[in-house]
């Protein structure tokens, strides 16, 4: 009776797994900051995290993404209406969502281009976007940094790039070389 007794005290007193059925040893905590996401894969699955403590399967694949980022291109060409060749550089601050890291991840698939996300889908949508709205207008416009068409162009290509980032403010430069 007494071995019984200590056997359901010790069974009590230190549990050997949770209640999904994980080993304790294969649970680690995550702390996602306030300004971050978290994009975290393990086995065949992937899910989105926000900010706050996580327990996660320590074998689980992880990477962290400023909510709001920021990043500046280098000049790229693009084409007037005319088919004159002009220079583009863009300063975009941008604000990712929960939805955003999913279509990226869906984008990529591979964990190994997670990291590179901003050059493997932000800088070539954006790009894309400016190059296709370029072809609509002439020089003039688009070197006049005052002109109301520039404006039409910012929306239009935040507007592109929904799908992946919500533009907070979009810097455009274009000039001739």
């Amino acid at each position: 009776m007494s071995k019984n007794v200590i056997y359901i005290l010790f069974l009590l007193l230190f549990p050997t797994t949770i209640s999904c059925g994980q080993s304790l040893n294969n649970q680690i905590y995550l702390t996602i900051e306030d300004d971050e996401l978290g994009l975290v894969f393990y086995k065949e699955k992937r899910i989105v995290l926000d900010s706050g403590e996580h327990k996660i399967n320590k074998d689980s694949e992880v990477f962290l993404f400023r909510k709001t980022d920021s990043l500046t291109t280098k000049e790229f060409d693009i084409l007037d209406i005319n088919a004159k060749s002009l220079y583009c550089q863009i300063k975009v601050k941008y604000l990712l969502t929960t939805k955003h890291i999913e279509n990226i991840a869906d984008l990529l698939k591979w964990t190994h281009n997670i990291k590179q996300y901003q050059e493997l889908v932000i800088i070539p949508q954006i790009m894309s976007e400016i190059r296709t709205i370029s072809e609509n207008y002439e020089a003039k416009i688009l070197k006049n940094e005052d002109s109301h068409y520039l404006n039409e162009i910012k929306k239009l290509v935040s507007d592109g790039l929904e799908k992946y980032a919500n533009i907070i403010s979009l810097e455009l430069k274009i000039f001739e070389k």
